[in-house]
């Protein structure tokens, strides 16, 4: 049932618009300003204060629904929650609309779509191929991998521990507790995405930048992106005359190919029973 699941939620979730307004969280954020007016919302204690109102809610409604008549019900719940947490944002259509523009010579419009999809962390590698797969990273795989784990409250877990995250200057105490739990909910996440990128690429040398990658860090956020950032570059054995439009297209097709073998392996583990 889950394999059914996550394919109607990604075919959804990428030919169709309507979902980008299920994944409004607003609400949260006004939620975490009620919750920090009246709570010091900083460190573990806090996160965990934050992370309640989504996690327990879902957990409760996930074993309400886990069987007898509520099965059909519960199967709809996880579809919708899964739907809600991959993102936010179309990362295939704003590669697609990337390329585009390059094509046409658009310098506007390439300039803004770069700006979405690059990711500058790290200097040595391709800033377009890295940003395209940290996002694949956190918007699809980790998403996918906690939802497989723990079914919704894992898919709601990551997603909302990432928007913690990401939160402006607002709730800055917030952000350390979290970045460093993103960093733990991604480790297995990302290496098994990596270990898919070298499989779909250039095997050999993705292998070595992986094993290399494999120890726990203090920083795990960062060890995490690091990792994944130089996975890629060697699964896809980027040269420095390629163009912008190799690079998308070739980082593109690197995560079509791995999402396509993520659901391989759900299959087969759904044929096993799982």
């Amino acid at each position: 049932m889950n394999l059914l699941i996550i394919v109607a939620a990604l075919l959804v979730g990428q030919f169709m618009q309507w979902p980008e307004r299920w994944r409004d969280f607003t609400w949260y954020l006004q939620h975490l300003d009620w919750l920090g007016a009246r709570v010091d919302l900083r460190g573990a204690w806090g996160l965990l204060l934050a992370l309640a109102l989504p996690v327990l809610s879902v957990l409760l409604l996930q074993a309400l629904l886990a069987r007898g008549p509520g099965l059909v019900l519960g199967t709809a719940f996880a579809w919708l929650v899964l739907l809600c947490c991959l993102g936010p944002g179309h990362l295939l259509a704003t590669i697609n609309e990337y390329l585009q523009a390059l094509h046409a010579e658009d310098e506007e419009q390439t300039a803004v779509l770069r700006a979405q999809l690059e990711d500058g962390r790290h200097e040595d590698q391709d800033p377009i191929a890295v940003g395209i797969v940290s996002r694949a990273h956190d918007e699809y795989f980790a998403v996918l991998f906690w939802f497989a784990i723990l079914g919704p409250v894992g898919a709601v877990l990551y997603r909302f521990t990432r928007l913690i995250a990401q939160l402006d200057s607002a709730h800055e105490n917030l952000r350390p507790a979290a970045e460093h739990l993103l960093g733990v909910l991604g480790w297995p996440s990302t290496r098994l995405a990596a270990f898919g990128f070298a499989l779909m690429g250039n095997f050999d040398k993705a292998l070595f930048k992986l094993t290399g990658g494999l120890a726990w860090q203090t920083d795990l956020l960062a060890a995490n992106r690091g990792m994944l950032a130089e996975v890629t570059c060697a699964a896809v054995d980027f040269h420095p005359h390629d163009t912008p439009t190799d690079v998308a297209r070739r980082a593109r097709d690197l995560i079509v190919r791995t999402l396509t073998l993520w659901l391989v392996v759900f299959a087969v583990l759904t044929l096993l029973g799982w």
